[in-house]
């Protein structure tokens, strides 16, 4: 029979005790290692897995008991991990992101952290972590692609484009802008906008900037911009309110209205021209065929004063009543040459008809239009029907043509008219 004294007793107790606290702190450890919310695995010198969380098994089945070379995942992630289980073996801390499929060949972005097991300094395996951060990488894959396409529009835009803070000062410009201004990108972040405007159009800028408000994010206006050279150069400016990296700023768009503002130039000397010779014409016109007409009615009227003689009556009043005649059908010319009747009653297709009937036996015109029983606003129509007609007297004066071709298409709320003639032309670049 074997006694035991109570140190005997009180010694087994304690060893139980510690046992049994270390099964717990074993579960507890497994229980930790089992419930990493991460791919968690660890293998030893040999290569045989010891280690594996439930997430890991998610991506790659059962590791637990298998040598790395005998699992089955797919041979480019294989490949992957084998290369970083030889740096490791060679005491090299891996982090690093890689791009690898699991064990069902689903794409999966990784943050690899692995590193040597050490046991009394002596590398006795591999341990390591992979963070699945696909959803995060997919987020900077189409951030980078949305910055890529805003850096295509950005600095591929015909126009100027400045991205800038309410009180003016410019965070990026496009390459359009910097050669508009002659100034370099490093040159221009250090500027205001303003700086590259005149007095009178900062004072506007900013009267619009500060009339910006929720219900009015964008605004519109022209503006004189002043280069390197101090040239001076008419423009458009469209701002509009934005977000960029975190706080308010302006998106604002230069377009250069340079030629816009001389073409309105020319336009507008054309239209005077056109005007003078309308004027000169008219009074030409009442020269030369109202101007007879009322001085021959003088003379015969003033032959009544002097005469009893019925016959000589009758033939003076005769000869007054056809110079009359005369002279209102001469006016109503005048007057049909300045606006047409045809136009005022029934419409600009109808009066342009009418001209190119006039003028059909002197020059082949082909005409069409889908808008003939239309009838458009009062200013419209004679705009369009002065245009007709200056383009018309240039071809049949000037242009030696043989063939005109003319449409009135309306569509889209648009009436467009389109002219064409096989004439000799001009040089578009010394007239304009």
């Amino acid at each position: 029979m074997v006694k035991f004294s109570g140190m005997d007793m009180l010694l087994i107790l304690q060893k139980n005790l510690y046992h049994t606290e270390l099964q717990e702190r074993e579960a507890l450890l497994n229980s930790v290692i089992e419930n990493i919310p991460y791919d968690f695995w660890a293998l030893d010198e040999n290569n045989n897995y010891f280690i594996q969380s439930k997430a890991s098994k998610v991506y790659w089945g059962t590791l637990l008991g298998k040598n790395f070379n005998d699992i089955k995942i797919p041979e480019s992630s294989k490949i992957v991990f084998g290369k970083t289980l030889e740096r490791v073996k060679k005491g090299e801390v891996v982090n690093e992101v890689n791009r690898i499929l699991d064990v069902n060949g689903d794409l999966y972005y990784f943050q690899n952290i692995s590193g040597p097991l050490v046991i009394k300094n002596k590398i006795k395996g591999a341990l390591g972590f992979n963070i699945d951060i696909t959803e995060r990488k997919i987020v900077e894959e189409k951030l980078v692609q949305n910055e890529e396409k805003f850096r295509n529009i950005f600095n591929n835009s015909t126009d100027s484009i400045i991205i800038h803070s309410v009180m003016g000062q410019i965070y990026e410009s496009n390459s359009i802008f910097r050669n508009l201004i002659d100034y370099t990108e490093d040159e221009c972040i250090d500027k205001q906008i303003f700086d590259f405007v005149d007095h009178e159009s900062t004072l506007k800028f900013k009267n619009e900037i500060a009339s910006l408000s929720l219900n009015n994010l964008d605004f519109t206006t022209e503006a004189i911009l002043i280069t390197r050279s101090n040239s001076f150069i008419p423009i458009e400016i469209k701002s509009k309110v934005i977000t960029y990296l975190g706080r308010n700023a302006l998106l604002t768009i230069i377009r250069n209205v340079s030629y816009r503002k001389r073409f309105e130039r020319k336009l507008l000397d054309a239209i005077i021209e056109t005007e003078e010779k309308e004027r000169a014409q008219l009074a030409a016109d009442l020269h030369d065929e109202i101007g007879p007409l009322l001085s021959s009615m003088k003379m015969y009227i003033s032959l009544l004063k002097d005469t009893k003689d019925i016959e000589k009556s009758k033939f003076v009043g005769e000869q007054v009543f056809t110079l009359v005649t005369e002279a209102i059908t001469s006016i109503r010319e005048i007057s049909n040459s300045l606006s047409p009747h045809v136009l005022t009653n029934y419409g600009l297709i109808e009066a342009v008809k009418n001209v190119i009937q006039s003028v059909s036996k002197f020059i082949e015109i082909d005409f069409s239009s889908n808008c003939e029983k239309m009838r458009f606003a009062s200013n419209t129509e004679t705009v369009y029907y002065r245009v007709f007609k200056e383009l018309l007297n240039n071809t049949v004066k000037h242009a030696q043509a043989t063939n005109i071709i003319i449409s009135f298409i309306f569509e889209n709320d648009r009436l467009t008219f389109t002219y064409k003639d096989d004439g000799k032309g001009f040089d578009y670049e010394k007239s304009f």
